[in-house]
C-alpha cells in the first residue's frame, strides 16, 4: 500500500527504516516509529494490521514469483541494467548484514551474476549463525 499510494521512494525509505531499526538497533520496529523514521503519515499504522491490503502483498509476491519461478521462496530479488530486461534470482540470503563499502559491492555482484545471461543459481554453506 504504501508504494502504490506514496511511490517507490517511500516504501525504500521505510524499508530501510525497518532494516535499520531490526539488523543495526536489533529491535522490532513500533509501527507509528518506523512511519515517522521514513516520512510517512501515522495513520499508516491503523493498516498495517488490517487484511483490506492483502491482495497488493500477493499481486507483489506473484509478480517475484512470476519472474523467477516457483522452485524458490523469498527472497527474491529483482534487478534491472539499463538496456537489459528485468531478472530475478532467490536471494541473497546473508548470515549477517554488510555495511558501507562491502554492500555496495554486494550489490554490484548480485546486479552483475543475475543480469549475466544463462545464471540460474548460486549457493554456499551458512559460516554461522545469523548476526546483525
Amino acid at each position: 500500500m504504501v508504494a502504490d499510494r506514496h511511490g517507490q521512494e517511500a516504501l525504500i525509505r521505510l524499508y530501510r527504516a525497518w532494516g535499520e531499526a531490526v539488523h543495526t538497533r536489533g529491535a522490532w520496529p513500533d509501527a507509528g516509529d518506523l512511519l515517522g523514521r521514513a516520512g510517512l503519515p501515522p495513520h499508516l499504522a491503523e493498516v498495517m494490521a488490517d487484511d483490506a491490503h492483502d491482495d497488493l502483498v500477493r499481486a507483489s509476491h506473484a509478480e517475484g514469483i512470476g519472474l523467477v519461478g516457483t522452485h524458490v521462496g523469498t527472497p527474491v530479488l529483482a534487478v534491472r541494467e539499463p538496456g537489459r530486461p528485468r531478472v530475478a534470482v532467490f536471494g541473497p540470503v546473508l548470515s549477517r548484514v554488510p555495511r558501507g563499502e562491502e554492500a555496495g559491492r554486494l550489490w554490484d555482484g548480485v546486479v552483475l551474476v543475475g543480469g549475466t545471461v544463462g545464471f540460474h543459481e548460486l549457493k554456499g554453506r551458512p559460516p554461522g549463525p545469523p548476526r546483525t
